[in-house]
């Protein structure tokens, strides 16, 4: 698509060429003017190979393979077409395609298998995409392969009759061929089966989404630069009350009403607290880089409208859910792209030097506690390495106890309740809500129009500026929209 990645797999000896697109090299959005011509592009290649002759697979570069498909694909000798599917729970056995009711599901041509046979179907596409200036690539090839969509007859392979009986096609097992929702369900280790490819669709913020998702479960190579950090990491313990758990597990109003999705925002906002406190400690701390924590979701997220379920989703509630699902990303890597990491980040083997230069802060529990630090001057670790803190230190006390420590250690890790380490006065409050008021996601969604709710680091503060640029007045509540 670009100079930039064809040097880069030049370098890897990957056979390659460069597309001269002319399309902008920066993240466009769906369904803009440069998306709908990138799907122009991406059939007008797709012809070409065809018309050599040669058999082609085509993947999107957010899709990552995992092993090498093709004797899956050597399987179907006379499939013309093989198409993914953002289907969720498989409808194939072992490693067979999707039955004709998966087949009816969405497709998704991010990844896909042609064969030269199906010139005829790619040339009606791009003249269809000729005739509508506005149409979508993945829309058009779906309607033409689903026409007169049926079993094909006499075959025991799964094989369907498509494009008006012209062809034969199937969609491959979501089980191998992963989209973004079915590999975090897993579909395939449930099955017993290794995927072949991973294709990050259906994942919020954008390009910073899906390449978070992608380090997370290890499917990105970073370079050795991300492992290091001018000032350092800062880490802690995640504290989910257990009453909460069950609360959320034995709940059983799974309605689209606010009531429906109390017990979830319970959850979250106990989660957040803490989450909003290490962010400010590790500002506060010289600007280290704040390794997030797996947060626990009591609703799966969805990405239309609907209960907090994705239609067929297994998710058992509570489950730990990605970054994306709650935190928005995109903005967060426009306003503070080296001062996080992913949850998995210090589970790397490249992080293993990191975690033998390691301080743990024990949060105190209470201000009798002996022993505990006040903040009054540098903390001293002991032998072990850790250091007590007294809670509720004020910014000054947080900073002379414990900002010295990054000269001996790369990460300093908090241990205990995160959200009693620090107080904030209005003024520094009132900072730090405007600085981090855009760094939250939405829960989608309750039957209001709008129907998503915004996360709010900020939730247990009244009086503080909610993104609405509204005063929160008294406890918080759920509050659909803008």
């Amino acid at each position: 698509m670009d100079e930039k990645i064809l040097k880069e797999l030049v370098k890897l000896n990957i056979p390659t060429f460069y597309m001269a697109s002319n399309l902008t090299t920066n993240d466009f959005g769906r369904f803009t003017k440069e998306f709908i011509e990138m799907g122009r592009k991406k059939a007008a290649m797709v012809q070409s190979f065809l018309d050599l002759g040669f058999s082609t697979l085509v993947s999107d570069v957010d899709a990552v393979w995992l092993r090498n498909p093709f004797p899956f694909f050597r399987k179907f000798t006379d499939a013309d077409m093989l198409v993914s599917s953002d289907l969720i729970q498989t409808t194939s056995i072992a490693e067979g395609l999707e039955d004709l009711s998966g087949a009816r599901h969405g497709l998704n041509i991010g990844v896909m298998f042609l064969r030269p046979r199906a010139l005829s179907l790619v040339q009606e596409w791009i003249a269809n995409m000729r005739s509508d200036p506005k149409g979508w690539d993945q829309a058009e090839l779906t309607h033409l392969f689903r026409s007169n969509l049926t079993v094909a007859p006499n075959r025991s392979d799964g094989l369907l009759s498509i494009y008006n009986g012209k062809l034969l096609g199937g969609a491959l097992p979501t089980s191998l061929f992963c989209s973004g929702q079915s590999y975090k369900e897993g579909t395939s280790w449930e099955g017993g089966l290794r995927p072949y490819s991973f294709h990050a669709s259906g994942i919020a913020s954008a390009t910073s989404g899906k390449r978070s998702r992608l380090r997370e479960w290890g499917f990105w190579h970073d370079e050795p630069g991300r492992f290091t950090h001018p000032v350092g990491f800062l880490s802690y313990d995640n504290h989910v009350p257990l009453e909460l758990i069950n609360e959320v597990r034995d709940f059983k109003n799974q309605s689209k009403t606010l009531q429906g999705v109390l017990p979830h925002f319970k959850l979250m906002n106990e989660q957040l607290s803490q989450l909003r406190v290490a962010l400010v400690a590790a500002k506060e701390l010289g600007g280290a880089a704040a390794v997030l924590p797996h947060l626990w979701l009591g609703k799966q997220n969805d990405i239309w409208p609907g209960d907090g379920y994705f239609r067929e989703s297994r998710f058992q509630m509570p489950f730990t859910a990605p970054a994306d699902y709650t935190m928005d990303l995109e903005w967060m890597d426009h306003e503070i792209p080296d001062e996080y990491r992913e949850f998995s980040f210090l589970e790397k083997p490249e992080a293993t030097p990191l975690l033998a230069s390691r301080v743990v802060i024990v949060i105190c529990q209470a201000e009798a506690d002996a022993d505990c630090e006040e903040g009054e001057a540098p903390a001293i670790p002991k032998e072990d390495d850790t250091v007590r803190l007294k809670p509720n230190r004020n910014l000054y006390q947080l900073r002379t106890a414990l900002s010295h420590l990054y000269k001996s250690y790369k990460i300093v890790h908090f241990q205990g309740r995160m959200e009693k380490a620090i107080h904030l006065n209005p003024v520094e409050t009132a900072f730090y809500n405007e600085r981090m008021r855009g760094w939250m996601g939405a829960f989608c969604c309750v039957e209001e129009k709008p129907g998503h709710i915004f996360y709010d680091l900020f939730w247990d503060v009244p009086g503080h500026i909610n993104r609405f640029n509204e005063v929160q007045e008294g406890p918080w509540e759920p509050k659909p929209g803008p």
